[in-house]
C-alpha cells in the first residue's frame, strides 16, 4: 500500500488542490497524510478535516522571512539588491536560522516513517527549496504539483528555478506551463499536463446571469512579500486605485470590495482605506462566490485572475510601478491592463476603470484560447494527478507492495 505525504503552506488553495487528490487515493487504498507548514508562514493550519491525517510541523505561528529578498523591494532592475547586498545576506542568514531551528528537525522526524512519495506545491521558493534538497539527499521521490501561475520574483537567486528542484515528475497545469518547465530543463517525460484540481469545481459552475449590479473587486495579494514593493508602497497602490475608482463608483452606484490574501495585514489596509466611501475590505468571503457576482475583478500578481476568467468575470490587471503587468494576462489579450502612466497615449486610471466595467463581454475568443493553453483537463484534473501519482508509485515499487499485501 502506497504512502503519500502532501506538504502545504497555504490553508486555502494548497488544500483545495490537494484534497480531491487525497480523497481519490484514499479510496484506492493508499495512505495519505498532510504535513502543514502553515504556521511557519504565519497562517493557521486548516481545522476539522475529516478522513485526512494532518500534522502541524511547528506548534505556533511564526512569520517566516518573505519569499523574495528585502534588497529587491525597491530594486528596479535585476542587477540591484539581491543576494550580494547586505540586506540579501542578512535575509539569507535569517532564512537558514529559521530552517535549522524551527523546521528542519520536525520535518525530518515526520519523514522517519519513510513515505513512498512526497507531493510539493513548490520546489524553488523558501522553504520549499530546502525541502526539495532534503528529499533529494534522502532519496525520497517527489512530485511537483504546480501551485499557481509562473513568474519570477524580484531578487531571487534564480528567477527560473521553479521546476528545477529535481522532482521525479511535474503535474503542470496546461500547455503553456509545460513549455515553461521544458524550457528550463525539465525532462519531457517528467512533465504531465494534468490541469489543476483546484479548479475542477469551476468547470460546471453556472456563469453569473447578470453582473450589472455587482461590485468592482480588487483582489490583493502580498506583493510586498514577493519583493515587488515594500509594505507602505503596497498600501499606496491600494489607496491610489481606490481613489481613482471613487468617481466611477459614485456615478454607477457601485461598491469596491478589496479582498485580501490571508497573509496580508487587514487592519493596516482598513486604516488606510477607512476615509474612502463605498470601499469595503474583505478577507473571509468565499472567493468564488465573490467573483460570481462581481461586475469586474482586478488583480496585481495572482492566480486568482485565472479563477475570474474561468467564472466569466471581466479581468483587469493593475500595473505595479516599476514592474509593469506581472504574468501574461494582459499580453495575451485575456485581460485589460490598467496603467498609472500619465503619458498622452494612456487615459487616466479612472477612465480605464470605466472601460473595464462598461457593459459588454470581454473578447471571448481570446479568453477561451488563453484558458485552453493555461489549463488542461478542466473538471477532471484530480483524476489526471492521481494517474500520475500511481505511475510514480509503481516506479518505486509501492504498487507492487500494495498488490502483495492485498493478496
Amino acid at each position: 500500500m502506497g504512502r503519500v505525504d502532501f506538504l502545504i503552506s497555504n490553508p486555502g488553495h494548497h488544500l483545495a488542490m490537494s484534497r480531491p487528490v487525497i480523497e481519490r487515493l484514499t479510496r484506492q487504498g493508499h495512505r495519505c497524510r498532510v504535513l502543514s507548514l502553515c504556521e511557519f508562514r504565519g497562517l493557521r493550519s486548516p481545522q476539522g478535516l475529516q478522513d485526512v491525517t494532518l500534522r502541524r510541523l511547528i506548534p505556533f505561528r511564526f512569520r517566516s522571512p518573505s519569499l523574495a529578498l528585502p534588497g529587491a523591494r525597491r530594486a528596479r532592475s535585476a542587477g540591484e539588491g539581491g543576494l550580494s547586498s547586505p540586506a540579501g545576506r542578512s535575509s539569507g542568514r535569517l532564512r537558514q536560522a529559521a530552517w535549522r531551528l524551527l523546521l528542519a528537525g520536525p520535518l525530518r522526524a515526520a519523514l522517519r516513517e519513510r513515505p513512498d512519495l512526497v507531493v510539493l506545491p513548490n520546489d524553488a521558493a523558501y522553504p520549499y527549496d530546502l525541502i526539495a534538497a532534503l528529499l533529494r539527499r534522502r532519496g525520497l521521490p517527489f512530485l511537483l504539483l504546480q501551485e499557481g501561475i509562473r513568474f519570477p520574483l524580484p531578487g531571487t537567486r534564480d528567477v527560473d528555478a521553479y521546476g528545477r528542484g529535481g522532482a521525479n515528475a511535474i503535474a503542470a497545469w496546461g500547455p503553456s506551463s509545460g513549455e515553461y518547465f521544458a524550457e528550463r530543463g525539465a525532462p519531457p517525460e517528467s512533465i504531465h499536463l494534468t490541469g489543476s484540481p483546484r479548479f475542477d469545481n469551476l468547470a460546471n459552475r453556472p456563469a453569473a446571469a447578470e453582473r450589472g449590479g455587482g461590485p468592482l473587486v480588487l483582489l490583493s495579494n502580498p506583493i510586498d512579500d514577493q519583493g515587488f514593493c515594500d509594505h507602505d508602497e503596497k498600501l499606496d497602490l491600494l489607496e491610489g486605485f481606490a481613489r481613482a475608482a471613487e468617481p466611477v463608483l459614485a456615478e454607477g452606484d457601485l461598491s469596491l470590495i478589496v479582498r485580501l490574501h490571508p497573509r496580508e495585514d487587514a487592519a493596516a489596509v482598513r486604516r488606510r482605506l477607512s476615509r474612502l466611501r463605498s470601499v469595503e475590505v474583505h478577507s473571509e468571503e468565499p472567493l468564488h462566490d465573490l467573483l460570481g457576482r462581481a461586475r469586474a475583478a482586478v488583480v496585481l500578481a495572482s492566480t486568482v485572475g485565472l479563477e475570474a476568467l474561468l467564472l466569466g468575470c471581466p479581468l483587469g490587471v493593475l500595473e505595479i510601478p516599476g514592474r509593469g503587468f506581472v504574468f501574461d494576462y494582459v499580453s495575451s489579450g485575456a485581460a485589460r491592463g490598467l496603467t498609472w502612466s500619465s503619458s498622452t497615449a494612456s487615459a487616466p486610471l479612472t477612465e480605464q476603470i470605466e472601460r473595464l466595467i462598461a457593459p459588454g463581454d470581454p473578447d471571448e475568443a481570446k479568453v477561451r484560447a488563453y484558458l485552453d493553453r493555461a489549463l488542461s483537463h478542466r473538471g477532471t484534473a484530480a483524476e489526471q494527478v492521481v494517474r500520475c501519482i500511481a505511475g510514480l508509485l509503481s516506479a518505486t515499487g509501492a504498487e507492487d507492495r500494495k498488490v502483495a499485501q492485498s493478496g
